[in-house]
């Protein structure tokens, strides 16, 4: 028997979020087994916290050693694209990387990024080719809006589009070159993020509004709360005269220049300092606004971090998922089951896909459709499973008798 060498068994790296989501050509790739996006607003609210006061935490206790651990990311390098399903052959993108465990954060992340980018564009909108600041402001929001983009998608470099949502779902999305959003991502986020994407290369830049119809209740909730967040908390933070966020100008005082636009900008820097907030489309205004977002890119981005977890053989990522469910929302029954029947039905040669048994699963997910939380999924498991216990026994009751009956 060969001896396992244990310590080349995981890949292990730590990577920062744009290090890691800025892969050239990465694609990340949710099994079907694996839930659908599940965090409600209470896990928004506390990543939305997280950044907050570890920027406030900087500018107060003059902490520049600031870092946030953000669990544990699982991934599984995909070199079969046969194992990619649906797919369009014209669009699989150069590096796929099964998502065993971080599905829910890293959605999370690229959605905030789509919406960061957005009120980006809306903060430079603001600024006339005639102001003095409007080829700073340009420049600017030009580097930061690209790594955004490399946060909530990748290169195909082909396709219209060439962008591509970074993470869609097994079985419900696939990457296109050029088939309609409505056609290839089914999925809630996949949906979402291939319609910003879309919008974002047009020359109207009329992003997609979320609905609760055709994007279900929690994206829509969870939307709403980063956006109230962005344009509350971080972006008028200059002129709320709260704790809840630190002014520009406290935040220039402790984080570098270079952190947030590259090189030193004194001109810029003197126009915060003079506070004009008379109306909201003056240049100290403006820049104080985008100040303010800059600081939530750089913490989110370079501050924000992962232990990224890579198994070398797929037996030992499937056993993690089963075991490791970091920092997310527990796995309810139904959840913690589907993995073990798609395993159990592969292996048995059947395939899963498009199978019966994946259509009776089908069947038995459907009954969750309007239910939301963990305890509401758990609650209908516990209703489900003595409804049909009951109905069994009496089944078998009824046999029974019958038989006696017979004799």
């Amino acid at each position: 028997m060969a001896k396992i060498n244990i310590e080349k068994s995981f890949l292990t790296d730590n990577k920062s979020v744009y290090n890691f989501m800025s892969q050239p050509g990465l694609g990340l790739y949710i099994p079907l087994y694996q839930r659908d996006y599940s965090w409600d607003t209470e896990n928004i609210i506390q990543l939305l916290d997280d950044i907050a006061k570890g920027i406030n935490r900087i500018t107060t206790e003059r902490d520049e050693k600031e870092i946030r651990f953000l669990g544990t990311i699982i991934t599984l390098v995909e070199a079969n694209r046969n194992n990619i399903y649906p797919k369009d052959p014209q669009a699989v993108p150069s590096r796929i990387e099964k998502l065993i465990d971080g599905q829910q954060r890293l959605s999370t992340i690229a959605i905030l990024a789509t919406l960061i980018a957005k009120q980006l564009y809306e903060i430079q909108k603001k600024v006339k080719e005639n102001n003095e600041i409007f080829p700073a402001i340009s420049e600017i929001c030009s580097i930061w809006t690209q790594k955004l983009i490399d946060i909530f998608s990748f290169d195909l470099n082909r396709g219209n589009p060439p962008r591509k949502p970074k993470i869609i779902r097994g079985n419900k999305d696939f990457w296109t070159r050029d088939k309609s959003v409505e056609e290839a991502y089914k999925s809630p986020v996949a949906n979402y993020l291939g319609a910003f994407i879309e919008a974002h290369f047009s020359e109207e830049k009329n992003y997609p509004k979320v609905s609760r119809e055709q994007h279900g209740k929690i994206l829509y909730q969870n939307i709403r709360a980063m956006e109230n967040w962005l344009k509350s908390c971080i972006i008028n933070a200059h002129v709320n005269n709260t704790d809840e966020f630190v002014p520009a100008w406290d935040i220039l005082e402790v984080f570098s220049q270079e952190a947030l636009w590259d090189y030193e900008r004194e001109e810029l820097v003197e126009i915060i300092k003079q506070k004009d907030f008379t109306t909201n489309r003056t240049n100290s205004y403006i820049l104080s606004e985008l100040v303010q977002l800059l600081i939530v890119c750089h913490y989110l981005l370079d501050r924000c971090c992962f232990t990224v977890i890579q198994p070398t053989d797929e037996d030992w990522a499937f056993d993690m998922f089963q075991s490791l469910n970091a920092t997310g929302t527990p796995l309810t029954a139904i959840e913690t089951f589907k993995p073990a029947v798609v395993n159990e039905v592969d292996s048995n040669g059947g395939g899963f896909k498009e199978s019966l048994t994946e259509q009776n699963f089908k069947k038995i997910e459907d009954l969750f459709s309007d239910a939301n939380t963990a305890q509401q999924k758990s609650r209908r498991t516990n209703d489900y499973l003595t409804s049909f216990f009951v109905a069994y026994n009496l089944k078998r009751t009824n046999i029974f008798y019958c038989l006696r009956s017979f004799k």
